[in-house]
């Protein structure tokens, strides 16, 4: 592939997440206003992820489901400092944190043996939490520098084939996060 088709493959790839990201921007990103994106990001995940273990047992690789569980459980965990009041440059650097954790969930999802074998509606669920993505990198990117956010190639990409499987297609964040409210743990 020479350098030109490369580059319209990454353009046309990243066109889906470019708009998602452009429909995250009218979300207040306020330390106060991510607390809910990043607890239904968790929660959310947590819920249909275990809801996915035991439609489909067999469809993720128990060493996976125990990264994921580690990933979820870390995220969660480093998230429980992200109260109200807290400092914007604080609270970006949490959200950062958990981006991170959560952009490993999403890597175990998209690759094989898991990667487009999620079942719908769980995979509607996935997609949220990869629409949502961009609405962190964005708080992230206010406070600590464009810097501070380092979404490769590779995790765009991941993103925008979760977004691609996803039979509804998710346009605004409220929506990403209404899916996800209805898989968070009880």
């Amino acid at each position: 592939m020479n350098t030109s088709r490369r580059t319209l493959l990454a353009t046309t790839l990243l066109v889906p997440l470019a708009l998602a990201a452009c429909a995250n921007t009218t979300v207040t990103v306020t330390p106060d206003s991510i607390i809910a994106v990043v607890s239904s990001i968790i929660t959310g995940a947590k819920g249909a992820l275990a809801q996915v273990e035991t439609a489909a047992p067999s469809l993720i690789p128990a060493a996976s489901q125990s990264t994921i569980a580690t990933a979820l459980s870390d995220a969660a965990s480093v998230a429980s400092a992200l109260v109200s009041g807290v400092s914007a440059t604080s609270g970006a650097s949490i959200v950062q944190k958990v981006e991170g954790y959560i952009n490993t969930v999403l890597g175990i999802l998209d690759s094989a043996p898991i990667a487009g074998l999620i079942p719908a509606p769980f995979s509607t669920a996935i997609a949220a939490i990869a629409f949502l993505l961009p609405t962190l990198e964005t708080f992230v990117t206010a406070y600590l520098g464009t810097s501070a956010v380092s979404a490769s190639i590779a995790t765009v990409q991941t993103r925008t084939r979760l977004l691609a499987a996803a039979p509804v297609q998710i346009t605004s964040v409220a929506q990403a996060q209404a899916i996800l409210a209805t898989y968070a743990e009880k």
